[in-house]
């Protein structure tokens, strides 16, 4: 179902608010895209949350309140694969006009962040000291410093929390090639392999049971019990 009557300029990073009435999403330009906030209900048109920069993969915190993005911070002379990055919040109902800084950011590209479901923390990924891309715990309400939450040989990026908050679903290269993995939350212990075939930004269902993700073009669909022990299915294709 398409989402309002005009054409949208190179809409992506989609994400649907945890009440399911609203979606946030970057439109513009590769190099300059702004959040917009879409009402699903129809009742209210489309507002724009951010003005400058280019911000990218949106997340919201449990209560619907706040927007988490990335930020890449251009210039002329800078490319966005090039630009000084930041996790930035903003609140969702369009009353601040300039976001509030997370953390600054140490990686190329953009990185997906994901709040945890009590609201206390922020995960992204970010430049470690000597293993490559790890995955990074920040506190969100009581202000802290960050701490390395998971730190391999080898790349860690895109992690989504699961609705309960006791696993992290990341992507990985230990494989040799990007593939999704999980592992439990608060400590990481294990972790247990989703994709076969390759793949990148995992997102949990809301009663997760089900996590999707890309395999190239394809939207993949694994399903996942938790109980007695962790459990996931061979992943099947949903559309391409």
């Amino acid at each position: 179902e398409r989402i309002g009557n005009e054409d949208l300029p190179f809409p992506r990073y989609p994400r649907v608010s945890p009440d399911g009435k609203r979606l946030v999403a970057t439109i513009g330009p590769g190099t300059r895209g702004q959040l917009w906030v879409f009402d699903l209900t129809g009742k209210s048109p489309p507002f724009k949350l951010t003005f400058s920069d280019h911000n990218v993969l949106p997340a919201w915190t449990p209560d619907g309140k706040t927007v988490v993005f990335g930020r890449l911070h251009t210039t002329s002379k800078l490319d966005a694969n090039q630009s000084k990055q930041t996790l930035m919040s903003i609140a969702a109902d369009g009353t601040m006009l300039e976001p509030q800084l997370v953390e600054s950011i140490q990686i190329p590209g953009a990185t997906l962040a994901t709040v945890s479901p009590d609201g206390e923390f922020v995960l992204y990924g970010s430049t470690g000291t000597r293993t490559g891309l790890d995955l990074f715990l920040k506190p969100l309400r009581e202000k802290g410093p960050s701490r390395t939450w998971l730190a391999e040989p080898f790349n860690e990026i895109d992690p989504a929390f699961s609705p309960d908050g006791k696993w992290v679903a990341y992507t990985s290269n230990q494989s040799g090639s990007y593939e999704i993995w999980i592992r439990p939350f608060p400590e990481p212990g294990a972790p247990i392999r989703v994709s076969p075939n390759g793949g990148r930004t995992p997102i949990w269902a809301r009663n997760g049971k089900e996590l999707f993700y890309q395999e190239r073009e394809k939207m993949m669909s694994a399903a996942v019990a938790t109980a007695p022990a962790l459990r996931v299915s061979q992943p099947t294709m949903l559309f391409q």
